[in-house]
Order: C-alpha cells, then structure tokens, then sequence
C-alpha cells in the first residue's frame, strides 16, 4: 500500500466525519429535543410505580396517555431517572441504532461477509459514517428523536430479532413484545405466514400474548379499560386527517376532507394490498431475498395503519438500502423497472427529509391544523405515495404467479403439519423454511 493510497483513505474518513457532524448538528438544529412524547411515557410510567389506578386518565400537557398497559410497566423502568436524564437515555439509544441500522445499509449493499468489514474496510467506514448522518438528519429519525418518541427503540429491537443468528434464538418474540408495546407490529404475523416460518409466527405470538397476559396480572382494571374501551377510539391519539398521517386512511382524508366516508375505502385498499404483498414476499423469500420480503412487511405495515404519524417512518432507514439493492441485482432486461427504481431512490431523500408539515409551510399553509382539502394538504401525502409506488414496485419485481404460489404455502403448511413428505421434497422444503432457522 502506498504512502498516496493510505493518506487519501485517512482523507475519505476525515471527510466522512465531517459531513456526518454536519448532518447530525443541522438535524439536532432544526428540530431539537423537547421531549414532549417522552414526558407522556414518564408520566405513565410513574402513574405505574404510584398505584393510583390513574394511567388513562393522568394529563401530561393536555395529553392522556395512549399505549399498553405493558408499555406503561415498561416506562416505569426509566420514570425513576425522570424526565432530562430519561431522555438523554432514550435519544442515547436512539443514536446507537442509527449507528447499527448505517452499518447495516452499508454491509447488505455491498455484500461485506461480516458487520466488523464495515468498521475495518477503508472505504466501507466512511460510506457508513457518511450514512449515520444521513439517518439521524431523515425527517421521521430526527422528529422521533425530538419528541422522545419509541419509534426508533421498536425499530431497532424488531431489527435485532432478525438480525440474531443464533440457531436457539427464538425468532419472532421481540416482534411480539414489541407488538405489546404498540400494536402495528403485529403486521409481520403476515411476513411469517407468508414465508411458511411458523415457529416465527409462534414466537411472535407468545411473546405478545405474554406482554397481555402481564398486563391483566399486574394492572387488571387498566388491561380491561385499555383493550375493551380505550382501543378503538383513535381520537385518543388525533385526527386521522391531520396533515402528519401518513398512511392510506390520512390520505384519504387529505383529498377528499375530515367527513368522508373514509372506513370501506380505506378496509378494501389495504386488503387488496396485504393479499399481494404476501404472495410477491413469498416469492421473495423463495428467492434468498429474505431481507426484501422483511421491508415489504414494514412498508404495509405504516401504509395501512389507520394512523401513522410522519416521524413512525422510522423504516425508511430500511427502505432505501433494500430497495437500492433491489434495483441493483435486477436483471438487465427490465430496464424500465430499474428507471422506475432509481427515480423512487432519488425522490426518497427530498421526500423523508422534510416533513408534511414542512411540505405544507413550503406551499403557503396558514393553519397546519386545517383538514379542509387544499393543494398543500394533499401535497403533505407525498410519503404515502412514495411509499405506495416503492410497494407496488416491489410486488411488480418478485411477482410470481399465484396459482403456483399457493400450490407451494399448502405444501409447506403439509409438511410443517407434519404431513408426509417424499424423500427428494428435502432439499425444497430446507429452501422453503430456511428463514426459520436464521
């Protein structure tokens, strides 16, 4: 190695932590850290450790709070460190995932064996310092981080429950505590099925099962208000057409106004997308695409939630690596679908790097608040649909014909039933189930 090769790789880390300083000062800059949703949290948490039975009814800054009462248990570990100290916990933690879910982008698009070639590769460490920044500076990262919301530590722990690889390791259970957390993750009971992991689908619903159960053990009269009352008023949590939702119901609402008729429209758009978006990650883990078929779960999952609030889009972080690798191992023949892509990577950074709200201020919005269908209303849904057009890419590439595709789910649900299989049926059934044994 030469004297020019070493200093210009010293060089590329050097300037790598100096955009990626950048990125994360201008994302601390322009939205910083007020801890307001954590205050709601350590407001829980403490109603928890007093006993008062007042979890749904306390009033943080004219705010109730809206989760579980396992959520609540769970806070209760950090109320004893209250609200500066707690906070600087959680955006600590915050910023070691960013960390983790770079390294991770950067090791999945460039193929590297192991996590530790990102750190000791020259050219690998600065791409994943330069893409920290970037994540931390993404508008549902660095919001989540302002107001102390959970998106990021749910994020990171359903990441870590795929990405463990220890053979013992009992795939699906943080997904379902995170589930017991709050209820979207739920949503990957659908990656499990699909992928015929049912000892992941098990797990999952164990450990979710188990957050219930805690909750009716140690808090009954809250479990009880919690799961038969309070769940089905979304009112709790806001309007479904205010300008952040970003899901399929939010813009809905954003083009056709707050009275619509919004419930069978937006039931049969996302039944029609959670059928398709199963068969097309079935195809994808088929493929080896394990990774793929994760994202796809994800992206349902923000889109067809009654309400996903723009700083939930956490997954973006996931989003862009995988559908960047997506458009790169495309064949050649389908060149328009690899234009369409690159345009959907292109477009992702202005996007999720504002905010609806900014969008809306952008385009002359006087009341933010304001439901009423206008220009910059419907503007603020540009996430969902991006998030809609990088899904339907998706199904588009890994389509498989679903004739063929069911005759495969029934075989593999024969064989994990304990169905008889012929001999040369092994090699297939190890290539159908593999995931499982991540």
């Amino acid at each position: 190695m030469t004297l020019r090769t070493t200093f210009s790789k010293s060089i590329a880390t050097l300037l790598a932590a100096v955009v990626a300083a950048l990125l994360i000062y201008w994302a601390f800059w322009i939205s910083p850290v007020f801890g307001l949703d954590f205050g709601v949290y350590i407001s829980g948490g403490q109603s928890v450790l007093a006993g008062q039975g007042d979890l749904y009814t306390k009033v943080y800054n004219d705010l109730l709070f809206t989760y579980s009462p396992f959520s609540a248990m769970f806070f209760a570990l950090l109320a004893p460190f209250g609200n500066a100290l707690g906070l600087g916990i959680f955006t600590g933690l915050s910023l070691v995932i960013a960390a983790l879910t770079a390294v991770f982008g950067v090791r999945y698009l460039s193929r590297a064996e192991r996590l530790s070639s990102v750190f000791t590769d020259p050219w690998l460490r600065p791409l994943a310092m330069v893409a920290f920044g970037f994540i931390v500076a993404l508008g549902p990262w660095r919001e989540t981080t302002a107001f102390g919301q959970i998106n990021i530590l749910l994020f990171g722990l359903i990441m870590a429950d795929y990405q463990i690889k220890a053979r013992r390791w009992p795939h699906g259970v943080l997904v379902g505590i995170a589930a017991g957390i709050k209820l979207t993750p739920l949503v990957f009971g659908l990656y499990y099925l699909c992928t015929g992991n049912w000892r992941g689908l098990r797990n999952m619903a164990f450990g979710f099962l188990g957050t219930v159960g805690l909750g009716f053990l140690l808090m009954p009269k809250e479990s009880f208000a919690y799961w038969f009352q309070l769940l089905p008023d979304t009112s709790r949590i806001g309007g479904a057409g205010y300008v952040d939702n970003l899901s399929f119901k939010g813009a809905i609402l954003h083009f056709f106004g707050p009275d619509f008729a919004v419930t069978l429209p937006w039931l049969g758009l996302s039944a029609i997308f959670v059928v398709l978006t199963g068969l097309a990650l079935r195809s994808a883990q088929r493929r080896g695409e394990t990774i793929v078929a994760f994202a796809m779960t994800a992206l349902l999952m923000v889109l067809i939630s009654p309400i996903t609030w723009s700083h939930h889009w956490v997954w973006i972080a996931l989003f862009i690596p995988v559908l960047a690798r997506s458009v790169i191992v495309l064949p050649a023949a389908r060149k328009g679908l690899r234009s369409v892509g690159v345009v959907l990577l292109v477009l992702a950074v202005p996007i999720f790097l504002y905010s609806p709200k900014t969008i809306g201020t952008a385009l002359g919005a006087v009341d933010l608040g304001s439901q009423i269908p206008t220009t910059w209303l419907m503007a603020s849904s540009a996430g969902v649909f991006w998030g809609t057009a990088v899904l339907i890419w998706w199904i588009v590439a890994y389509w498989e014909n679903p004739r063929r595709l069911f005759g495969k789910l029934t075989t593999a649900a024969s064989r994990a039933s304990g169905g008889a299989v012929r001999p040369a049926a092994t090699r297939e059934r190890a290539a159908v189930l593999g995931d499982d044994e991540q």
